[in-house]
C-alpha cells in the first residue's frame, strides 16, 4: 500500500544526490534502501544507505575521527583527479586532513548536504496527501466490510 510513496522517495533522494554532485562511485546512491516496516502496531517508512551516507547528509564536524585514507584513496580514483606528480597517498593525506580540520563540506557549501530533509520537506504535502488518501481507503474498507458483516449477522 505505501510501496508507490517508498518508490517515490528513492527517486527522489537519488535526484537531490546528483543534483548536489555526490555521483562518484555511485556507491551511496545505489545503497539507497526506503521500505516499509512494523512497529507497535503501525507502519514507518525507514531509509537507510551505506555507513558514509551519513556523512553526505548531515556533513561532518571539523576535528573529529579521520576519515580513512584507504577509502580517500579510492575516491582520488575514481574523480580522477590531476594528482600533479603527487602519489594518491599524499593527496589522499591532503584531503584527510583538510576534513578533520574543516569538516565537510570543506568548501563550506551548506547546498551539499541533507539530502535527505531536503527531500522529505520537498514532498511533505505529497507524503501528506498520501498518506490520507491510503488512510481514507482504508478506513472506507473497514467501514463496508464491517457493515456487510452486520448485514449478514442480521439476515441469519
Amino acid at each position: 500500500m505505501l510501496s508507490p510513496l517508498c518508490e517515490v522517495l528513492l527517486n527522489d533522494l537519488r535526484a537531490e544526490l546528483r543534483s548536489q554532485g555526490h555521483t562518484a562511485t555511485g556507491t551511496l546512491m545505489d545503497s539507497l534502501r526506503v521500505e516499509i516496516m512494523d512497529e507497535l502496531g503501525g507502519l514507518k517508512i525507514v531509509g537507510s544507505s551505506v555507513f558514509y551516507g551519513r556523512y553526505v547528509d548531515s556533513g561532518r564536524e571539523p576535528g573529529v575521527k579521520r576519515v580513512p585514507l584507504d577509502a580517500l584513496i579510492e575516491w582520488i580514483r575514481v574523480k580522477r583527479f590531476d594528482l600533479q606528480g603527487r602519489s594518491e597517498r599524499s593527496v589522499a593525506f591532503l584531503i584527510q586532513r583538510a576534513i578533520f580540520e574543516r569538516g565537510i563540506p570543506t568548501d563550506g557549501n551548506e547546498m551539499k548536504r541533507m539530502f535527505v530533509r531536503r527531500t522529505l520537506e520537498n514532498r511533505a504535502e505529497y507524503i501528506r496527501a498520501f498518506i490520507f488518501e491510503k488512510l481514507d481507503e482504508v478506513i472506507r474498507f473497514t467501514l463496508t466490510e464491517s457493515i456487510k458483516n452486520t448485514e449478514m449477522v442480521m439476515v441469519k
